[in-house]
């Protein structure tokens, strides 16, 4: 399997990419940039067709009408909200609603454009009410009420706003809180032998799922009990690994060329397909309890339990095991020192799931009553922007990070975080139909769905230590981290993970035509586009291209390629 991307040319280049959205028939890609302004992206030639003006601080947000493709708006830290052309760029409508704007959503079902602002929630008559400066046909000034209405008010910021995607009278919002760890609810994901599995711990509200799918994906990869013996000399190579970690290289690219044949071996890297192994995995996922290196110093020197597990003395005085070259410098003091850091605390949001009515207005219009019916809350949801929940398409699930308990109580880690998926059928209402522990979700963006439902894209804004790889480059290492990883959301299973050495998410989303790729723009304001390939001779001749320096068509270098393999 293979993935071929290009980056947006821009000229002049932006300071940074901070929100993107596809059109709904799949023609444009939009994108907000530090330079104020929005971009117009042709998908089917990947060049820049237009760049919208008008804004006074960098926008924020920018959404499509979901029925109209001609029309999209674009919320800015400047507190105005712009409704603009797609055809002409021209701005159809503006409105300045007093502070930054967070999130924004169209109504399917008439002209109203929500809008949170501040603490507030607003329902705006975009195409009725277009600028503060027009008149009433009677001459007199447009009332600000009449505008905008206010559906919703809270006691701290408002974060996200969503409608159902299927025009059902649902309405999703996030309002800023604080964690309260004492208040988490427990986990629906497992422990594995005293260490929490980040990388395996997977929950299915059915237990037949994870089975059936498992072996439907080892028939269609014809894996079959050769899996599970690779399982097992992986774990055979991990637990030397884990004897060895206090003197494992941290450059693993610039160690004597003993060290690094001995690290190749150990981490059994002569098989491309485990070249995806971040430095937590290397040391944590191959053995029995994956988790153990990340935390295992952390824990109460009482338990004699994980106190077997920890390092020898001569190991914490800098000792060398025998089988360990000499020339080894000591090593993973740099890696695993940030991975047994005390994690970052994650943006904590009440996610709120409202029932809304509709009316008349004085001129038989469709306006929103204000928000009353609240069937569901989430009280502890994981979420730094409006892309950090998402409907799926056909209707029938949220997909969310939530904050949780650990399976079992532990001292050094208060809480963890699952990625999971809601059901809104009638029939199980608000059940967890599959959830999975995701490791740095304090660098979480954005949390998609793909067009059809069936799976779900988590995008990483910032480098963290549980994010890096080590990938094979000749004779050395190289290192790289991950920026998205796609789910399937019946079984949580991992089919993908896409790696970059430079790039950091700040958005990520599907083209909503199956099959079109994913979009994603970064910090350093670059927005690439990323397309399955399975073509053998055209992968081919695209590699030859990016050898060749031609980066119009950039695709996957050789280096990368084979972090697109996919582990079970």
């Amino acid at each position: 399997r293979r993935v071929s991307g290009r980056y947006c040319p821009f000229e002049p280049a932006p300071r940074s990419t901070i929100a993107v959205a596809y059109s709904a028939d799949g023609k444009t890609l939009a994108s907000t940039h530090g330079d104020h302004t929005v971009k117009l992206i042709e998908c089917a030639t990947g060049r820049m067709v237009r760049t919208l003006e008008g804004h006074g601080r960098t926008p924020w947000v920018v959404r499509f009408h979901p029925t109209n493709s001609d029309v999209l708006a674009s919320g800015s830290l400047d507190n105005t909200v712009i409704v603009w052309d797609r055809a002409s760029g021209a701005m159809t409508a503006r409105w300045d609603f007093g502070k930054s704007i967070a999130s924004l959503a169209f109504f399917p079902g008439s002209d109203i454009l929500c809008v949170t602002s501040g603490h507030r929630l607003y329902a705006w008559k975009y195409k009725k009410y277009k600028f503060r400066e027009q008149v009433n046909p009677d001459g007199s000034a447009v009332s600000a009420q009449d505008a905008i209405k206010v559906l919703l008010r809270t006691t701290r910021s408002l974060r996200a706003v969503h409608f159902h995607p299927t025009g059902a009278p649902m309405i999703l919002t996030a309002e800023v809180r604080d964690m309260d760890a004492d208040a988490l609810g427990p986990a629906y994901t497992k422990d594995v032998e005293g260490g929490y599995d980040q990388e395996a711990g997977v929950y299915c509200a059915r237990d037949d799922v994870v089975e059936t799918a498992r072996s439907r994906l080892e028939t269609e990869l014809e894996l079959g009990t050769a899996t599970s013996g690779r399982r097992r000399s992986l774990n055979a190579q991990g637990d030397a690994m884990w004897r060895d970690r206090a003197n494992a290289p941290a450059n693993v690219e610039n160690a004597p060329e003993a060290t690094r044949k001995y690290v190749h071996e150990m981490l059994g890297l002569g098989n491309r397909r485990y070249a995806t192994y971040s430095m937590t995995q290397m040391m944590g996922r191959i053995t029995s309890a994956p988790m153990r290196a990340a935390h295992e110093e952390r824990n109460d020197e009482g338990d004699d339990a994980r106190g077997a597990r920890r390092l020898q003395p001569e190991a914490r005085a800098g000792g060398m095991p025998q089988q360990m070259p000499q020339q080894t410098a000591p090593i993973v003091a740099a890696a695993s020192a940030s991975t047994m850091a005390s994690p970052d605390l994650p943006c904590i949001v009440k996610l709120k799931l409202w029932e809304f009515e509709t009316q008349l207005d004085e001129d038989g219009e469709i306006e929103l009553k204000p928000l009353e019916e609240l069937p569901f809350v989430l009280p502890q949801t994981v979420l730094c922007s409006e892309m950090g929940a998402h409907f799926s398409p056909c209707g029938r699930y949220i997909a969310t990070c939530q904050a949780c308990k650990p399976p079992v109580p532990r001292q050094d880690l208060r809480f963890i975080c699952e990625l999971r998926v809601y059901s809104l059928d009638s029939q199980n209402f608000g059940q967890v139909l599959s959830a999975r522990a995701i490791k740095a979700a304090q660098c979480l963006t954005s949390i998609q769905f793909s067009p059809t439902s069936a799976h779900v894209l988590l995008a990483y804004g910032r480098r963290h230590a549980a994010l890096e790889i080590l990938m094979p480059h000749g004779d050395s290492f190289s290192q790289v981290h991950t920026i998205l990883e796609v789910f399937c959301t019946e079984d949580m299973r991992l089919v993908r993970i896409i790696p970059s050495v430079e790039d950091e998410v700040n958005a990520a989303c599907f083209h909503p035509i199956p099959g079109q790729g994913i979009a994603y723009g970064t910090k350093e304001g670059r927005l690439r586009v990323l397309l399955h390939d399975s073509s053998p001779k055209r992968a081919e001749k695209r590699l030859l291209a990016d050898a060749a320096g031609d980066d119009s068509p950039l695709t996957v270098s050789r280096r990368d390629s084979h972090a697109m393999d996919i582990d079970e």
